[in-house]
């Protein structure tokens, strides 16, 4: 589990929003686009995080339709790019639940 050292946001108007969540392990940003129903996502950690379970549980919170994940390897030993993309995804929303 990640800790959450600091947390920063700033709203755009009319609309959108970017935040930013410092953690022990990296950090976690978001950029939304309400108008054209996107938002990026960044979800940067290292050591034994499990940086998919974010993105999952955030596109669960977005109520996201589809998304793509790009897992990118950084470090010294890997220079490795996975992309995923779950159009398919069959996400439960508390309305629905």
């Amino acid at each position: 589990m990640s800790t959450l050292l600091e947390l920063s946001s700033y709203k755009f108007h009319p609309q959108g929003v970017t935040a930013l969540g410092l953690l022990s392990e990296s950090h976690i940003s978001i950029h939304t686009w309400p108008e054209n129903g996107y938002a990026a996502v960044d979800v940067f950690t290292c050591g034994d995080a499990q940086p998919e379970l974010s993105c999952r549980f955030l596109a669960e919170i977005f109520e996201a339709a589809d998304y793509t994940l790009r897992v990118i390897s950084r470090g010294f030993q890997s220079q490795s790019l996975r992309l995923t993309q779950f159009p398919e995804m069959q996400l439960q929303h508390a309305e629905s639940a």
